[in-house]
């Protein structure tokens, strides 16, 4: 089965430091490792379930389980 979404109602929004995503578009997203819902953090899309973050660049998500930065990986960053 296959969805479609109009893209034209998935507009960026600027928001002072970075791009915002529109909520319509955050509300369709899931994880594509867990399949868990996301949020918006910052810079970041991060899982509600698994806790992985995938980075937003140029307000677009990239959504690749090869570029997740998972909960481990965050707490090595912030030892070092």
């Amino acid at each position: 089965m296959y969805y479609t979404y109009n893209v034209e109602n998935c507009n960026v929004e600027n928001k002072g430091k970075g791009m915002a995503l529109n909520k319509e578009l955050i509300e369709i997203m899931v994880c594509p490792d867990c399949r868990g819902k996301v949020t918006e953090t910052d810079d970041f899309v991060k899982c509600n379930s698994c806790g992985k973050r995938y980075p937003i660049r140029d307000g677009i998500p990239i959504m690749l389980i090869s570029e997740a930065i998972t909960p481990e990986e965050k707490q090595t960053e912030a030892d070092n």
